[in-house]
């Protein structure tokens, strides 16, 4: 009977140890939100914003008809009127990784002005978080599908 206790509290404790190990093993699967990521993943495509809440507001609908291309010399171009919509730069952090959206001087942009901390970072979509005061503001950028 001490044969099988022991033999039931090693295979308790191996299991607890293995599926800890498991759980640590997907969340470090993950992909990271690397600086060298974000720049090659926002220079390569077009983008949409298809949500965009402000101190607490949807300002989504101010950029229903634009389309966002992020330049490798860090300029922002709001097409269709193909005009210079600001600037960007990543900063060098890792954890985490922040986009600087800067100089958008258009009044009905000028909410992108911020350290934007990169939530997520993927083909197809990118999520966006700044803190200001008691607001959490976010934006999610989707790829232009052509």
């Amino acid at each position: 009977m001490t044969v099988d206790r022991i033999s039931t509290s090693k295979i308790f404790l191996l299991s607890i140890f293995l599926g800890a190990f498991l759980l640590a093993g997907l969340s470090s699967c993950e992909k990271r939100v690397t600086p060298n990521k974000v720049e090659r993943i926002f220079q390569k495509d077009s983008w949409k914003i298809t949500s965009f809440i402000f101190q607490d507001q949807n300002i989504e609908d101010n950029f229903n008809a634009v389309t966002f291309d992020f330049n490798e010399t860090n300029g922002i171009t709001a097409l269709p009127a193909n005009m210079y919509a600001g600037n960007w730069d990543v900063g060098l952090n890792k954890k985490p990784t922040i986009l600087n959206i800067f100089n958008v001087f258009e009044p009905s942009y000028s909410a992108l002005n911020d350290d934007w901390t990169v939530v997520t970072c993927g083909n197809s979509l990118i999520t966006l978080e700044s803190q200001n005061g008691p607001f959490l503001n976010t934006i999610v950028f989707r790829k232009i599908e052509l």
